[in-house]
């Protein structure tokens, strides 16, 4: 079993209390979806979602728009979901590169 940084943890607690992002949907309580794309630095390679750096990529969705609905990423796939909703190829990737940005920058100051 893979121990996980507490920073990974504390920025995954952190997504999953805001708001579902899916545009259109109002519910308040929402999971840390992990999102794919992220990509090594090093070797220019997808990073494993679950692991390491990857493992804090993530948006908040509500379980439905997560993974129960059959309109859910899970159902549809990141690039299927962001079509679904009309939204640019990679959008999730964008939400999810943002939050980090803001819980770094919430740790330095």
């Amino acid at each position: 079993m893979t121990t996980r940084p507490a920073a990974g943890r504390q920025h995954l607690a952190y997504v999953a209390s805001l708001p579902c992002c899916a545009p259109g949907c109002h519910a308040r309580a929402s999971e840390a979806a992990h999102v794919a794309g992220a990509i090594s630095a090093k070797t220019r390679q997808p990073l494993p979602r679950r692991y390491g750096v990857a493992y804090a990529v993530a948006v908040p969705l509500c379980a439905a728009c997560h993974r129960t609905s059959s309109s859910s990423v899970h159902a549809l796939g990141e690039r299927g979901w962001e079509r679904h909703h009309g939204l640019p190829d990679g959008w999730l990737l964008g939400v999810a590169a943002s939050l980090l940005a803001q819980q770094v920058m919430r740790l330095a100051y």
